[in-house]
């Protein structure tokens, strides 16, 4: 059986206890072996058990004394073997450094998830970055201590209990997609431009329609040479070290999309559009937009940044009426959710045009008849009283119906027989109509059985 201890030795003519606890196990060999434990014997003890049931190699012992830095570094290695593009490999190693340098961590025990969170929060409250971002960090620096957990560097991960954010409640930054007007303002406004970092207006035209038309990241299209096209198949395609899913991609290009690309491409190689613009497509764009008399941030505070071209991409398939599963492919999302949610964004009246394309009505008579002022009796039926009186539906709160009691179906209101039923044959003169009505006010229903007659007017 394990034994946890502390070992004693003489300093000074005195009994000097260590500060931490020293583990003897047996292994599955039968081997008697002493590793030491933490300063915390309950701790030891749990690493005790783990070490004599084989549960635990204890390897991760002798990397305690590893600075952090050096682990870090050893991880970035591990990603780059995963193939992980430079860009991703450049930021996660710089977030994980930040924290690692601003909560002053040392070595693996000083870790603490509090530390971490109390860290996040600051960087939130002054407005260093938001939800999404701080997200991102507490992300990478979870992922580095689950590989360090694997690579049996670390016994567990300290941020194991670390639950993200609710992103959807940070307002910094939320995009919209332009009308087609506007879209348009923005391309003939981009034709007469400036070059920006090498790259001409005509280029930064091809650019942002083929963003607006593909949903191309500004990452993907950075890596885009005269072979990313077949312009017979009418497809581009994004390798996979440049692709954010880490796949290669396919994107179908539209018919007057890939006339246009073919007549644009012509003398051309290498990168089609070359240099860094990447890193600063927002300013470019907004440079543009300015251009176009087009704001950066409209009336509501929504942007219209470089990822937007994206969205303006979703939103048109939105609004062409494509079916929600083929936008989820064409924007390469791992969810319908998130292709809907997120990215499409309805423009001025969409939502009422929208209706205008359902079924007609099937009874168009129906519709003649309601439109007329017409006399209506109502018999209360559970009451065996008749009465003139409009049909019982009740305006207001539940309150109002509760104090009015059943006011409105027992009481006489004012006549209402002096509208002309202009418009309704005779033969509809005296038609009775027996119905069931159910009102609902929370936890209260009130089943009324009514006679409704259709009568004409003196």
């Amino acid at each position: 059986m394990a034994s946890v201890f502390k070992r004693k030795r003489m300093v000074n003519g005195r009994t000097v206890a260590a500060k931490k606890f020293t583990i003897q196990y047996v292994d599955g060999n039968g081997k008697s072996k002493r590793v030491t434990g933490y300063t915390d014997k309950t701790k030891s003890w749990e690493l005790a058990r783990k070490l004599e049931a084989g549960v635990a190699d204890g390897e991760h012992l002798k990397y305690r004394k590893t600075p952090l830095p050096e682990h870090l570094a050893a991880f970035k290695q591990h990603l780059e073997a995963q193939n992980d593009s430079a860009k991703h490999v450049k930021q996660t190693e710089r977030r994980i450094k930040q924290i690692i340098d601003d909560c002053d961590f040392e070595r693996i025990r000083d870790v603490n998830l509090t530390a971490v969170e109390n860290w996040l929060a600051k960087q939130r409250a002054e407005r260093v970055f938001g939800v999404k971002t701080s997200n991102y960090y507490a992300r990478d620096f979870k992922g580095f201590f689950s590989w360090m957990v694997r690579a049996g560097r670390a016994e567990s991960n300290p941020l194991a209990r670390f639950t993200p954010l609710n992103a959807e409640t940070d307002a910094r930054r939320e995009r919209r997609a332009l009308n087609s007007d506007d879209f348009a303002k923005l391309t003939e406004a981009t034709l007469g431009g400036d070059a920006f970092k090498g790259i001409s207006g005509i280029d930064r035209a091809v650019l942002y329609m083929v963003s607006a038309n593909t949903g191309l990241r500004a990452s993907e299209l950075a890596s885009l040479t005269p072979e990313s096209f077949d312009l017979e198949a009418k497809l581009v395609q994004v390798h996979a070290a440049h692709s954010k899913r880490r796949r290669r991609d396919k994107q179908p290009l539209r018919d007057d999309l890939a006339a246009l690309i073919r007549g644009w491409l012509v003398g051309r190689s290498g990168l089609l559009w070359p240099g860094d613009w990447n890193e600063d497509a927002a300013a470019m764009l907004r440079i543009d937009l300015k251009a176009g008399g087009i704001p950066y941030i409209d009336e509501t505070g929504k942007v219209y940044d470089f990822h937007a071209l994206r969205h303006q991409f979703i939103s048109g398939l939105a609004r062409a009426g494509v079916p929600v599963k083929v936008a989820q492919v064409l924007a390469r999302h791992s969810s319908v959710v998130l292709t809907m949610d997120r990215y499409a964004h309805l423009v001025g009246d969409d939502s009422s045009e929208a209706l205008q394309k359902l079924p007609p009505l099937p009874v168009s008579d129906l519709t003649q008849i309601l439109t007329q002022p017409l006399a209506i009796g109502c018999q209360n039926l559970a009451f065996g009283d008749t009465r003139e009186a409009p049909l019982p539906f009740v305006k207001g709160t539940p309150k109002s119906f509760d104090r009015n009691g059943l006011a409105c179906l027992d009481t006489t209101l004012p006549e209402l027989t002096q509208a002309r039923p202009t418009g309704i044959e005779p033969v509809t003169c005296g038609l009775e109509v027996r119905c069931s009505i159910q009102l609902s006010y929370g936890r209260k229903v009130l089943k009324v059985n009514v006679l409704l007659r259709v009568c004409a007017a003196a």
